[in-house]
């Protein structure tokens, strides 16, 4: 496996793997019409994100992408200065288990590292278990912060932070 920065010509391949990961993990408990809805124009965003700003890594093998990382900069205006977020981890549904997620996962704690951070925040679904149980075995606890009733207006969300 061999993990790159994404470049805008990956941006198809991001969406894809984002659009088929939330239909194979959140479709119990998000309506998969309301995934489809979001998934459209999926691809242009990504050539959007990726044109302007390259915090983002996808894993290859065989010449396939299997997952990505992207971070940055917190959101949440009440994590303090020296703060760090982990937009996004996606693998592949025909990946998973083979590695790929702590592969990223390990790069964007490096990452975040390298941009000044000394701590990080995430969102993950409540009932994203396997997500969870993923992000607490990787260092990350339940923030006691502020808890978003319904994070992107699909299901109850917890956010997650970890010492850098």
């Amino acid at each position: 496996m061999t993990l790159r920065r994404a470049t805008p010509a990956d941006a198809a391949t991001l969406a894809d793997i984002q659009v088929r990961t939330w239909l194979f993990t959140y479709s119990e408990y998000v309506d998969p019409e309301r995934i489809l809805e979001t998934a459209e124009g999926r691809d242009e965003r990504w050539s959007e994100i990726l044109a302007r700003d390259p915090r983002t890594i996808v894993a290859e093998a065989g010449g396939q992408i299997g997952g990505f990382v992207s971070w940055g900069d917190a959101r949440d205006s009440d994590v303090g200065d020296g703060v760090g977020e982990l937009f996004a981890i996606y693998v592949a549904p025909e990946a998973q288990g083979a590695g790929v997620g702590t592969a990223l996962h390990a790069a964007v704690i490096d990452e975040l590292r390298a941009d000044g951070h000394r701590e990080a925040t995430l969102w993950v679904f409540e009932r994203n278990a396997h997500a969870r149980d993923f992000y607490e075995r990787s260092g990350w606890t339940p923030d006691t912060g502020p808890y978003d009733a319904m994070r992107w207006n699909w299901a109850p969300s917890v956010r997650y932070r970890r010492g850098l």
